[in-house]
C-alpha cells in the first residue's frame, strides 16, 4: 500500500490550520510539519500550540510523518540553538523522525566539516535522550552533499539515532545511481522526499515531469524494506499550492500504479 505525504513548506502562504485540512482533503495520508512554516516556527510552538496542532492532526486522521527544520542561511551557532528548539518541538509532537540538513559549503570557513560533525554529535545526544531519529538530508552544494558524505558522517558521529532522509531528486543529482544509493543506505533510510528532476538541475518537479525512473526508485525502496511515507517535496507554490499538491498526488499514484 502506497503511503503518501506532503510537506507544509509548500503552503507557506496559508495559515497552518487550513494547510493541514487541505492536505487531508486532497487525499494525503501524512504530513511533514516544517517548522519554517510561518504558523509553526520553532519559537512559537509552545505547549498550547503543540497541543492544538496535535489535536487537529488527530481529528483529521492525518499522520505526522516527521517534523523538520533546516535553517538555511543561519549562522552556525544560531542554527544549532534553533535546531535544538525544533527537536524539542518534535519530541512534544510525538514525532519519531526529525529531518534536517547541513550548512552550505564555504571554503572561507576553516574546519567547517569538523564543526558540522561536532554540532551533529551534540544534536544526536539530545535525540538519543528524546528517542527520535535524526534524518539528515544530503543536498547539492551543502557540506553533506551526497549519500557518501552522509555515510562518512554517520561513521564519525557514531550515534544510533543518526539516519537518512533520502531525497530522491537530490540523490539523482549528487550520486552516480539512485538505486545503488538505496541499496547501500539500506535500513538507514527512515524518511523520503519525492520529486522529479530534469537535466540534473536542482529544481523540484512533479513526479513524471523530469528524467528520473521513479517507478524503479520506488520498487527499490520497497525491496529494501522501506515502509514509510513517500513525502512530496515541492515549494515556492505561491497562493494556490492546493492545486499543485493535488496534481502531485495524482502523478505519484500514477507512477506507482
Amino acid at each position: 500500500m502506497l503511503k503518501t505525504g506532503f510537506r507544509t513548506a509548500g503552503f507557506a502562504a496559508w495559515e497552518l490550520g487550513p494547510t493541514l485540512q487541505e492536505i487531508k482533503r486532497i487525499g494525503y495520508d501524512s504530513v511533514e510539519l516544517c517548522l519554517e512554516h510561518p504558523g509553526a516556527l520553532p519559537e512559537i510552538m509552545d505547549d498550547v500550540r503543540v497541543r492544538r496542532v496535535s489535536k487537529m492532526l488527530e481529528e483529521l486522521e492525518l499522520e505526522l510523518s516527521s517534523v523538520s527544520w533546516h535553517g538555511d542561511g543561519s549562522p552556525m551557532e544560531e542554527r544549532e540553538r534553533r535546531t535544538l528548539v525544533a527537536l524539542d518541538v518534535a519530541r512534544r509532537m510525538g514525532a519519531k523522525v526529525f529531518v534536517m540538513n547541513s550548512e552550505a559549503k564555504d571554503a572561507a570557513i576553516p574546519g567547517q566539516l569538523a564543526a558540522v560533525e561536532d554540532r551533529l554529535r551534540r544534536i544526536c545526544r539530545k535525540a538519543e535522550e528524546y528517542k527520535i531519529d535524526i534524518a539528515i538530508e544530503p543536498e547539492p552544494r551543502l557540506v553533506i552533499e551526497s549519500s557518501r558524505d552522509l555515510e562518512q558522517m554517520i561513521a564519525k558521529v557514531c550515534s544510533p539515532r543518526l539516519k537518512a532522509n533520502l531525497d530522491i531528486g537530490h540523490a539523482y543529482i549528487t550520486d552516480p545511481d539512485v538505486i545503488d544509493t538505496i541499496r547501500r543506505l539500506g535500513k538507514l533510510i527512515v524518511h523520503t522526499h519525492v520529486e522529479d528532476i530534469a537535466g540534473k538541475v536542482h529544481k523540484h518537479l512533479l513526479p513524471g515531469a523530469g528524467d528520473m525512473n521513479l517507478a524503479a526508485v520506488f520498487k527499490a525502496l520497497r525491496e529494501n524494506g522501506f515502509d514509510g511515507y513517500f513525502t512530496i517535496d515541492l515549494f515556492n507554490l505561491g497562493d494556490n499550492p492546493d492545486q499543485t499538491a493535488g496534481e502531485a498526488l495524482a502523478a505519484l499514484q500514477k507512477v506507482c500504479a
